[in-house]
């Protein structure tokens, strides 16, 4: 897969990296999702696949392995996405309202 083995603390990089920008992230707008995160997640990917390339890794074999990662975390964000969506309709609906008035009510 790769011609030259990668360096321990190279390979660690673009996860520092990672941290160092959303350090700065938090730094900046004083909370966590104030600012863009996903940039943050954009270049250290980036720079993660620049440091592969390098190495000899090749563009299909990246692509390759991005594609299963992302095919093995489907459900589970599917799986959020309507847990998501099933405690925002109870919640507009006022179950959840509901039943903390009579769970309140009980004790």
């Amino acid at each position: 897969m790769t011609d030259k083995k990668i360096p321990y603390l190279l390979a660690l990089s673009p996860i520092l990296f990672l941290i160092v920008l959303l350090s700065f992230n938090v730094v900046m707008y004083d909370n966590a999702i104030g600012g863009s995160n996903q940039l943050a997640l954009l270049f250290s990917g980036a720079l993660a696949a620049i440091i592969g390339i390098y190495y000899g890794s090749k563009w299909k074999d990246i692509m390759e392995g991005i594609s299963n990662s992302i095919k093995s975390i489907v459900p589970a964000i599917i799986m959020l996405l309507l847990i998501g969506s099933l405690a925002g309709t109870w919640l507009i609906s006022g179950v959840i309202p509901t039943m903390i008035y009579y769970g309140l009510q009980s004790s």
